[in-house]
């Protein structure tokens, strides 16, 4: 399981982790584990939104970074093979 915290720079005057609306955009960060792998790293992202649609991407996945494809529609598929 995966969980997302900030830690707040220095010119914040946030101190705690689970405060998440911070409008100094002080950079997300995950830690937890996934599949066994203990991960502890930076997102480079500062919005809390776009941070659990990137680590729902990664539990999905089941690997970090690794987005899985969307499988179009047959007419999706269609459209896109007589486009190209």
């Amino acid at each position: 399981m995966l969980r997302l915290y900030r830690r707040h720079r220095a010119s914040c005057p946030h101190r705690g982790q689970r405060y998440r609306n911070c409008k100094a955009k002080c950079p997300i960060y995950v830690v937890g584990t996934l599949r066994g792998e203990r991960i502890k790293k930076s997102l480079d992202l500062v919005d809390w939104q776009a941070a659990q649609r990137e680590i729902s991407k990664w539990e999905t996945a089941g690997e970090i970074g690794v987005v899985v494809a969307e499988i179009p529609d047959i007419q999706g598929a269609v459209d896109r093979f007589i486009t190209n």
